[in-house]
């Protein structure tokens, strides 16, 4: 869990306390200190509302079902505070303080591995099956896509990104999603990143309101996953029944990783087609005095023209308009292929 805090000033590892230890400086606000208390009560995973012991249904619609402890595995009241086995919180306002990076959506050699708390989630099942690898092939455009397409899916993207921070939002409103940071719960801007929570402020406010529950259908159940193309990808973000608050809070963290991912792909597609689009288009060849020749959609470029009336001693210091030119080679050097 996040229970460290690096001081800015002597940069040194603190407990979550209130001023560093070693140099004196205020680490954390009042209103800081005050959201991270060791054991919460109880809460709806979909609204956030207090569960009482007992309970089987929340007013949302949520099943209250025995969940499964993320450190043994052994199943648990719902209203359980701590493991009957182990001894775990199964419920915290602290979050794991897991970070997952691009390389978990790309194929490597030699695979991301996951921390050994994760080991009993839907998230370990995702790594092993390789379902989170390259996002992008799921989204379902073929290569004839154009940069429209891309634009259109970027756009749902979006779309994706404020559902999963509008749950997180309901789920874990005391820390930012995107560096973990301690945040007020009716803050959408970290000071710590200046992410700006893109969070639906009525969505949030129609998570907690009653009967708003939609049961998740999963494409595979076990890992708790469905493919970005799929019409019932955003209500697959939503909790399952028996999910521990544990797993959904990471399962929220790797969606929006993910998605993250996925625009950062959809932007260098986008590049990539618009330069290859520019280059399709380019003018022919003129030629300049003295044999150069310069191709406008390349931002210029020479070749000597060799012929026999030429001075083979020519000086390539320079292109036809006065650009550089690489001595070793016969090209400017904005030269292109």
């Amino acid at each position: 869990m996040v229970d460290r805090i690096l001081c800015p000033i002597c940069e040194k590892t603190n407990d979550l306390n209130k001023f560093c230890i070693y140099c004196g400086h205020k680490l954390l606000s009042d209103s800081q200190t005050g959201l991270i208390s060791d054991v919460p009560e109880p809460k709806c995973l979909n609204c956030g509302r207090p569960v009482m012991e007992g309970q089987a249904k929340c007013e949302c619609g949520f099943r209250l079902a025995d969940i499964k402890c993320p450190e043994c595995g052994v199943k648990n009241a719902y209203s359980n505070r701590f493991c009957t086995d182990c001894g775990k919180k199964l419920w915290s306002s602290r979050i794991f303080d897991y970070e997952y990076t691009d390389r978990l959506f790309e194929d490597h050699i030699f695979p991301e591995r996951l921390p050994h708390e994760l080991r009993n989630t839907s998230l370990n099942r995702r790594l092993t099956k390789g379902v989170g690898r390259n996002p992008v092939l799921w989204l379902g455009l073929t290569q004839a896509a154009t940069t429209g397409d891309y634009k259109s899916e970027s756009r749902k993207v979006d779309g994706h990104l404020r559902e999963i921070c509008s749950r997180w939002k309901v789920v874990s409103p005391d820390y930012c999603i995107s560096c973990l940071y301690i945040i007020k719960p009716d803050e959408y801007t970290c000071a710590k990143c200046g992410s700006g929570f893109i969070a639906d402020i009525k969505r949030v406010e129609s998570l907690r309101s009653k009967n708003s529950y939609r049961k998740p259908e999963f494409r595979d159940v076990e890992a708790k996953w469905t493919p970005k193309c799929s019409d019932n990808y955003r209500s697959s973000l939503a909790p399952a029944a028996g999910e521990s608050q544990f797993e959904y809070r990471e399962r929220l963290k790797w969606e929006y990783a993910e998605n993250k991912n996925v625009k950062k792909c959809i932007k260098k597609l986008i590049e990539h087609l618009k330069e290859a689009e520019a280059f399709k288009n380019r003018p022919k060849r003129v030629k300049g005095d003295d044999g150069w020749y310069c191709d406008y959609s390349c931002r210029y470029y020479m070749e000597y023209y060799e012929d026999d009336q030429m001075d083979a001693d020519h000086d390539y210091s320079s292109c036809a308009l006065g650009h550089d030119a690489i001595y070793s080679r016969n090209f400017c050097r904005y030269y292109e292929e």
